[in-house]
């Protein structure tokens, strides 16, 4: 069963001078995913890459439709992707989209507040 994704499909593209252009991640946002790559890879040779190419069908659909999911906390938002139980963390910042967290649904939220704060 897949799961469904807490973003709005279908949302019309926000065309705002906010509207974000490239992608910014925060180191510790990039350690998370190199450490989901690096356990999904230990499970299954190939397992790792897709989940990569998940995050980056993910960060996509954020680059077009950005406001499209729920705000977390203060300007954070999160996604829930698909296939893997992940949530990506996001702030729209100066036309970036910027990338604080990818974690495990599971994991405790307040780890990510904190971050979020830091």
């Amino acid at each position: 069963m897949s799961r469904t994704s807490v973003c709005t499909v279908g949302t019309k593209r926000a065309l705002s001078a906010e509207s974000p252009r490239a992608i910014w991640f925060l180191d510790a946002a990039e350690d998370d995913i190199a450490a989901a790559f690096e356990w999904y890879e230990s499970k299954s040779a190939g397992l790792g890459a897709e989940f990569v190419q998940a995050v980056d069908v993910a960060l996509a659909s954020l680059l077009d439709f950005p406001e499209s999911c729920e705000i977390f906390y203060r300007d954070t938002r999160r996604c829930l992707m698909g296939r893997f139980p992940f949530e990506i963390f996001y702030r729209i910042e100066n036309g970036l989209l910027v990338i604080v967290a990818c974690m495990h649904a599971a994991r405790d939220l307040g780890a990510v507040r904190r971050r979020i704060r830091s």
